[in-house]
C-alpha cells in the first residue's frame, strides 16, 4: 500500500515538473529581456509593481498607505524607479472600485458620501466660471485623479479592522524611519531634512509617532510606555530641528485637546496619559539641554517667530510668517468679493500673482481660506460637514481608529498654516476613512479608547 502511494506521488511530481520548468524558464527569460533592454532598475520596478498589484487585493491598507505617504519618500526613490510612482499607486488604489461594484457600498454612511460627491461636483463646476482655465482645469484633474479616485481604496479598507491596522502600522513605520535617519544628523547650520523631503513634510513625518502614541497611552504595557518615553522626545527634537514651526505647534494643540477630551469623558487613561505626556515633556527638555546642537537656521526661525509675535517692536524679519499673513489676507479679500460661489477652482493662484504679486505661492496655505476663496460658502459648508463628521462621527471601538482620527486632526490643524486643497492626499485619504465608516459596525467610543 505504501509502495503504491509513493509511486503515485512520484508520478504526480514527474507530471508537474515540466510545467514548473516551463514557468521558471518563462520568468527567467522575461527577466533577462527586461534587464538586457532597460537595465536592472527596470526589473526591480516591474517586480515591485507586481508585488504591489498582488498586495492591493490582499493588503489594501498597505498599498493605500504607500500612496498617502508617497510625498514623504518619493524624492529618495524617484532616481531608482522608472515611471511615475504617483500615477501607478493612484491607479492601484482606484481599482478598489471593484469592491463597490460587488456591493460594498450598501452599508456606507450616506450623508458624508453625498457631501463628498457634492464637493467633487462643486470643484468640477468651479472650473466653468474660473478666470483662468489653464489654472483651473489642471486643479480639477488633480482633485479627481489624485484625491477622489485613489480614495476609493478607503471604501474597502474600512470593511476590515486589519486593513486599518495596516495603514496605522505603515504611517508609524514612516515616522520611525525619519527619526532613526535624522537623529545622527542633528547639528550644523542648515535645517535638518532626510529622504529628500521638504522641511514641512519632514517635521510632520517625525510627529506621526507621538500622534499615534496618544492612542496607545492607555495600554498597560511596560514596553509600550518605555518606547513612547524614548520616541516622543526624539520626535520633538527632530521636528524642531527641521525649522518648521507649524507641525510642532499643531501636534501640541491636538495632543492637549485629546488629553482634555479624555479627562472630560472620565477616560481610564487620563492620569496615565497626563503622566506620560509630562514625562515626555521633561525628556524633551532634558534632550534640548544635553544635545544643544540644533541647526542654526532652525534656531533662527523659532527666534524670528517669537520676535514676530511680539508685535511692532519686532526686529528679526520672518519672511515665512509674513508671507502667510499676506496670503491669508488675499484669500479673505477674494472671498469677500464673491462669498456665495467663490471665484472658481484654482482662481487663487491667478489672483495672488496678478493682484498681490505672490507669484511663487499658488495657494493660501490654509485649506479653509482656500475653499472659501475659490468655492465660496457652498464649498466651505461641504468641507465643514465632512470635517465635523470625521471629528465627531461614531467609530468602531478600536485604538487603530482613534489613531486615524488623531492623525487626521493633526494634519487638518497643520493644514491651516500650510495646506493645499488639491494636494494634501493624506488628509483627504484619512478623512475618507473616517466619514465613510459603515454605520452598521460603528459603536460609541469606550473609555479605554481615550477619546
Amino acid at each position: 500500500m505504501r509502495a503504491g502511494s509513493i509511486s503515485a506521488e512520484h508520478s504526480i511530481l514527474v507530471a508537474r515538473a515540466p510545467m514548473s520548468v516551463w514557468q521558471g524558464a518563462v520568468i527567467a527569460s522575461a527577466s533577462g529581456v527586461i534587464v538586457g533592454i532597460f537595465g536592472p532598475a527596470a526589473l526591480v520596478a516591474v517586480l515591485g509593481l507586481v508585488a504591489v498589484g498582488l498586495g492591493m487585493f490582499r493588503w489594501p491598507g498597505l498599498v493605500f498607505a504607500a500612496y498617502l505617504l508617497l510625498p514623504y519618500y518619493k524624492g529618495s526613490l524617484s532616481p531608482y524607479v522608472p515611471g511615475d510612482l504617483t500615477v501607478s499607486l493612484a491607479v492601484m488604489n482606484g481599482l478598489q472600485l471593484i469592491w463597490i461594484v460587488r456591493g460594498g457600498w450598501r452599508h456606507l454612511r450616506r450623508e458624508p458620501l453625498i457631501a463628498w460627491l457634492a464637493l467633487t461636483m462643486v470643484v468640477v463646476a468651479g472650473a466653468a466660471y474660473a478666470p483662468d482655465r489653464e489654472e483651473s482645469l489642471p486643479r480639477v484633474a488633480q482633485w479627481l485623479a489624485l484625491i477622489v479616485f485613489p480614495s476609493c481604496a478607503a471604501l474597502r479598507i474600512i470593511s476590515e479592522p486589519r486593513h486599518v491596522r495596516h495603514v496605522i502600522a505603515a504611517v508609524l513605520a514612516m515616522g520611525l524611519l525619519v527619526i532613526v535617519l535624522a537623529i545622527p544628523r542633528i547639528g550644523g547650520e542648515e535645517r535638518l531634512v532626510v529622504l529628500e523631503q521638504n522641511t514641512i513634510l519632514f517635521a510632520v513625518a517625525a510627529l506621526f509617532v507621538p500622534m499615534i502614541g496618544i492612542a496607545y497611552f492607555s495600554v498597560r504595557n511596560r514596553l509600550i510606555e518605555v518606547a513612547l518615553l524614548v520616541l516622543v522626545p526624539m520626535s520633538l527634537i527632530v521636528a524642531v530641528a527641521s525649522g518648521s514651526r507649524g507641525p510642532p505647534l499643531a501636534a501640541a494643540a491636538v495632543a492637549l485637546c485629546a488629553l482634555a477630551v479624555s479627562i472630560a469623558k472620565g477616560g481610564s487613561f487620563d492620569r496615565r496619559a497626563a503622566g506620560l505626556i509630562g514625562l515626555g515633556a521633561i525628556g524633551a527638555a532634558v534632550a534640548f539641554v544635553t544635545l544643544g546642537s540644533f541647526p542654526e537656521a532652525s534656531i533662527f526661525r523659532y527666534g524670528a517667530l517669537v520676535d514676530f509675535l511680539s508685535g511692532p517692536a519686532a526686529t528679526t524679519p520672518d519672511s515665512s510668517v509674513g508671507a502667510r499673513v499676506d496670503l491669508f489676507g488675499a484669500a479673505l479679500r477674494l472671498f469677500a468679493e464673491r462669498p456665495i460661489f467663490g471665484h472658481g477652482t484654482g482662481s487663487f493662484a491667478s489672483y495672488a500673482s496678478g493682484t498681490v504679486g505672490l507669484t511663487d505661492l499658488p495657494y493660501p496655505h490654509n485649506i479653509l481660506l482656500q475653499v472659501g476663496a475659490e468655492l465660496g460658502v457652498v464649498g466651505l459648508a461641504l468641507v465643514v460637514i465632512l470635517v465635523a463628521s470625521a471629528a465627531l462621527g461614531r467609530l468602531p471601538a478600536s485604538r487603530s481608529w482613534v489613531a486615524v482620527r488623531l492623525l487626521f486632526a493633526f494634519l487638518f490643524v497643520e493644514g491651516l498654516v500650510s495646506g493645499d486643497l488639491y494636494s494634501d492626499r493624506m488628509l483627504w485619504g484619512l478623512l475618507a476613512m473616517l466619514v465613510l465608516t459603515p454605520s452598521a459596525v460603528s459603536s460609541p467610543p469606550t473609555p479605554a479608547q481615550g477619546i
